[in-house]
């Protein structure tokens, strides 16, 4: 039993799939989670390192080998859905901008001429612009294109397989990192998914609960008591749900319902919902415990709220043991046969049952007792107590309709798209694309104009900056500017360093390399320092690979 358990804790480590009961929080803590996505990156940085230098691949493709490496870094993300993610953005961009490329290159256009070159790099610099939704999506492909133009154009002697050379060292890297983000500690949205939901549930459970207690105060001061605790756990909440959306469409490109089937076989027979119905049910619960909460903070603890709570205190409570019962089942690592919960099941439904029908007769008697003694009923004190109820109906309703039955889903068609609406134009991307094309027309001048390339012997890597600090907004434009020189600078003191202790060794440069990667892929994990993580990380990498290259 032992060793099972140590095997389920490293299965679930690897994983990184976690269970809410799980007594070992440090194993799944955001540590070791930045920790894993930093052996991802190395691993990644040395398998496309061995594959550029260490095969004989090195002799097949270009001088340029060092932007297999560089890429693999580039695309590896948190997760094996954004990692896919980004490669199939970067890849539908790249494929056709290699082909064209390649016919340009073909039939003559821009071969030394830097006037045809500069007109058909702003043709592609638009595509590209248009096409990549993400400011990070275009980055690679427009990068690519800033070395062919600038080898097109002052290269004597170039192949006529350049382009598609370019594109080939792109997509080993591209690939290499999809595999380790497959292979090495597989992060899956859908995993993350799982667990925040279940979270989610936990607390949203837990806030039902006190809001209750709450209620059935008599004293308006120990329930403002219980509130304070509520607000605390619904800011947990409003954060772990807020990623819900972004990490739902990012693991639309993982087999999420054959993992789904893999680490919840033992729940599917209680409940078996898609990602996007888990996401439904917990913004659901929590707009209705959020209405619990308001109502309470809005209640009147008069003789009416206090004949009200005498009367459906029992029923009341007895309602939210069943219901804490079911969202234990559902969240945690329980094993339980169908029958057992279906059990809890018809327990809520006879409970809401009980406590609809308490109301029901609580209120026809004090109507009663107010016609007989001429006394009035308040109509907030009775609308604000029947919302309140309302909400915990509605509550016990949801829970009970998504547990698992024999009825099959419904499974609702997409509606396609008009041609009317596929003609209207997409403006925001259209500015995006204008935007791009005027950044790249700018730096290109860099390398294309004969005055200006004499003048700026490195003119190549003030092109690559503007390809590689682009922006959705002026504000972010400056932002990656700002991130970009500060990473840049930590990125080329190492590179120096590095070639002061081992000069154009490969396999040293490499050694060198590898802690500098594990220091900053753990600081890449940070908010604030994403960005100027991954250029402190690819600085060194294109300087000095691409000085042994």
């Amino acid at each position: 039993m032992g060793w099972l358990r140590v095997f389920a804790l490293v299965r679930r480590f690897y994983f990184n799939y976690n269970y809410v009961d799980s007594n070992s929080p440090y194993i799944h803590s955001l540590f070791f989670r930045r920790v894993q996505f930093s052996i991802r990156l190395v691993i990644a940085f040395l398998v496309s390192g061995f594959l550029a230098y260490g095969t004989p691949l090195k002799n097949q493709v270009s001088q340029l080998i060092f932007l297999i490496p560089l890429a693999s870094v580039l695309v590896i993300q948190d997760t094996v859905g954004l990692t896919v993610a980004a490669a199939f953005q970067m890849l539908t961009t790249l494929v056709p901008v290699s082909i064209f490329l390649f016919i340009v290159q073909k039939i003559g256009l821009g071969y030394h001429d830097y006037v045809a070159a500069e007109i058909i790099l702003l043709i592609v610099s638009f595509f590209i612009g248009f096409v990549g939704s993400q400011a990070q999506s275009r980055k690679i492909p427009l990068v690519m294109c800033a070395v062919f133009f600038a080898t097109i154009v002052n290269q004597p002697i170039i192949p006529s397989t350049l382009i598609f050379q370019i594109f080939e060292e792109f997509a080993i890297g591209i690939c290499v990192s999809v595999l380790v983000s497959l292979i090495i500690f597989p992060a899956f949205a859908t995993m993350d998914i799982e667990n925040r939901v279940n979270y989610i549930l936990l607390n949203l459970g837990e806030m039902h609960r006190l809001i209750v207690q709450s209620f059935l105060h008599q004293d308006q001061i120990d329930a403002q008591v219980l509130l304070t605790q509520v607000s605390t756990i619904e800011q947990m909440v409003f954060e772990a749900m807020s990623s819900l959306q972004t990490k739902l469409v990012f693991a639309r490109f993982e087999p999420s319902r054959l993992l789904q089937r893999i680490f919840n076989l033992k729940r599917k027979n209680i409940i078996d919902l898609t990602l996007s119905e888990q996401e439904n049910l917990v913004t659901s619960l929590f707009l209705h415990v959020r209405s619990m909460q308001s109502m309470v903070k809005q209640c009147h603890f008069n003789e009416y709220h206090t004949d009200l709570t005498r009367d459906v205190r029992e029923s009341l409570l007895n309602l939210c043991s069943c219901q804490s019962i079911i969202i234990n089942n559902i969240t945690k690592h329980t094993s339980i046969t169908k029958g057992e919960f279906m059990h809890y099941v018809s327990d809520l439904y006879e409970a809401h049952q009980k406590l609809s029908k308490i109301y029901r007769d609580t209120g026809f008697h004090r109507l009663e007792y107010a016609v007989i003694s001429g006394t009035t009923i308040k109509s907030e004190d009775y609308l604000g107590h029947s919302f309140f109820l309302f909400q915990i109906h509605t509550i016990a309703k949801l829970l009970i309709s998504v547990t698992t039955t024999d009825k099959k889903k419904v499974v609702e068609k997409k509606r396609k798209k008009s041609l009317k609406e596929r003609l209207i134009p997409k403006w925001s991307r259209i500015l995006v694309a204008l935007k791009t094309t005027i950044i790249m027309g700018v730096g290109s001048i860099f390398v294309m104009v004969p005055s200006l390339v004499t003048t700026f012997e490195n003119g190549q890597w003030i092109f690559i900056a503007l390809c590689m600090t682009q922006g959705d907004t002026v504000g972010g434009a400056f932002t990656t500017m700002r991130m970009r020189l500060f990473g840049t600078l930590l990125g080329a003191m190492w590179s120096y360093i590095t070639y002061l202790a081992v000069g154009e060794q490969i396999y040293p440069t490499f050694g060198m390399l590898v802690p500098w990667i594990i220091f900053f892929g753990y600081i890449r994990s940070l908010p604030n320092w994403n960005y100027t993580a991954l250029v402190a990380i690819f600085t060194p990498i294109l300087i000095n690979l691409g000085r042994i290259a």
